[in-house]
C-alpha cells in the first residue's frame, strides 16, 4: 500500500497537509515563485561560510531546478560576497538575482549593480527613520517611508534619475 504521507529515506509530510478542513480554503495560485535565501541567511547558522565558488555554485543549482528568485547576499558585508554577487549576476541564469543593503550610503554604492534586485533594510532601529525599499527592475516600491529621506537616498546612490 502506498504511503502518499511517506518515502522512506527521502521525505515525509504532515498528514495534516490532506485534512479536508485544511485543504478546503486552500486558494492555490496558478504559479507559485519560489525565492531562496541560502546566500544570504543560510550563512547565518553558526559555522557556515560560503566561499565565492561555493555561492556561484549553489546559485547554478538553485537556478537549474527553477527557483525564480535568488538572495545572493549582502554585497557591504565583504569583497568576497561582492565579488561572488558580481559573478552571479553575470552568469545569465534565468532567476533574478536580488541582494540586500541598508539604506547607508556605503551599501548603497556596493548594491547599486543595475544587474540584480535590490532590496534596502532598515539603517536604524526607528519607524520613523528606517524604511524598506525594493528596487525590481523599473519598478520601485518604498515602505514604511519618511519619503524624502528615501528619494533622496535612492538618487544620491543613482538608482533611480530625477
Amino acid at each position: 500500500m502506498e504511503n502518499k504521507y511517506l518515502q522512506e529515506n527521502k521525505w515525509w509530510v504532515s498528514p495534516y497537509n490532506f485534512a479536508e478542513e485544511v485543504t478546503a480554503e486552500f486558494d492555490i495560485p496558478d504559479k507559485v515563485e519560489i525565492h531562496d535565501a541560502t546566500l544570504r541567511d543560510g550563512e547565518q547558522t553558526p559555522g557556515v561560510v560560503f566561499r565565492k565558488e561555493d555561492k556561484v555554485r549553489i546559485a547554478q543549482m538553485l537556478d537549474e531546478v527553477g527557483v525564480e528568485r535568488i538572495e545572493a547576499g549582502m554585497p557591504a558585508v565583504s569583497d568576497e560576497d561582492f565579488q561572488a554577487i558580481k559573478e552571479i549576476s553575470q552568469l545569465g541564469l534565468k532567476a533574478r538575482i536580488f541582494t540586500f543593503a541598508r539604506a547607508l550610503p556605503v551599501d548603497i554604492d556596493k548594491a547599486s549593480d543595475k544587474k540584480f534586485y535590490c532590496v534596502f533594510m532598515p539603517s536604524s532601529p526607528s519607524p520613523l527613520t528606517g524604511f524598506t525599499i525594493i528596487v525590481e527592475e523599473k519598478d520601485l516600491t518604498v515602505l514604511d517611508i519618511p519619503m524624502e529621506d528615501a528619494i533622496r537616498i535612492i538618487v544620491s546612490g543613482g538608482l533611480l534619475s530625477s
